[in-house]
């Protein structure tokens, strides 16, 4: 009953930004803002249906995070951390919700926030986010890092995981202080960060599993 609760509110939440757009829709200009620079200004205009299609995205990622369990081969493994994958889940589809919101308050109203922080901040929340959450995940092929050697190595998995969310914990927090520099610094720290965040973990993977074909540790 409780995951039945959990993922009827993460559909609620994955709704939403359907909700808001459709809510919105007899106030929106036939060309709405959809791309923004490094400085906030709008740098392309597309047509008001393409809200509706952005705002169709979460729902869409929401039916396949809960379809791929089903498929992936090592599907036994996702109960062992299903809250895991519930808070993943909620958290993404909030990240959708504040990037839509953040979207239609500067077609509505520009000048009200900030789209390039506001967008940035919730990145590096959901990074904070999967970083606490990554350690518990289990070997599945569509969950964390899937490299040769992770999938290979019960072992290796772990560790590759245990540092992989001190890695996203860590970027997560960098780019969020990132947030509130010149633009053109904000993206390069943002990019940094991430690419550090992905790339250290899975050199490691390949570390510890040839260690581990080896015999050392």
């Amino acid at each position: 009953m409780k995951e039945r609760k959990q993922t009827i509110l993460i559909w609620i939440v994955a709704l939403l930004p359907l909700a808001m757009a459709a809510t919105a829709w007899a106030r929106l200009p036939e060309q709405v803002p959809i791309r923004w620079g490094f400085n906030g200004e709008v740098d392309e205009y597309g047509s008001r249906w393409m809200l509706l299609f952005f705002a169709a995205i979460n729902p869409a990622v929401v039916l396949l995070m809960q379809v791929l369990p089903k498929i992936d081969p090592r599907k036994d493994n996702y109960p062992k951390f299903r809250a895991s994958y519930h808070v993943f889940q909620l958290t993404f589809t909030l990240f959708m919700d504040g990037v839509l919101l953040a979207m239609l308050a500067e077609t509505l109203r520009p000048g009200t926030v900030h789209i390039g922080v506001v967008i940035q901040m919730l990145a590096a929340i959901l990074m904070i986010v999967i970083g606490n959450m990554m350690p518990k995940f289990r070997q599945t092929y569509f969950c964390g890092f899937k490299t040769p050697w992770t999938l290979s190595s019960e072992r290796v998995w772990t560790k590759t995981h245990r540092l992989g969310g001190r890695m996203y914990f860590g970027a997560g927090i960098v780019v969020l202080l990132g947030a509130f520099l010149p633009a053109k610094l904000s993206f390069a720290v943002l990019f940094l960060a991430v690419l550090t965040a992905a790339i250290v973990p899975t050199v490691m993977s390949y570390v510890w599993f040839r260690q581990e074909q080896s015999g050392s540790h």
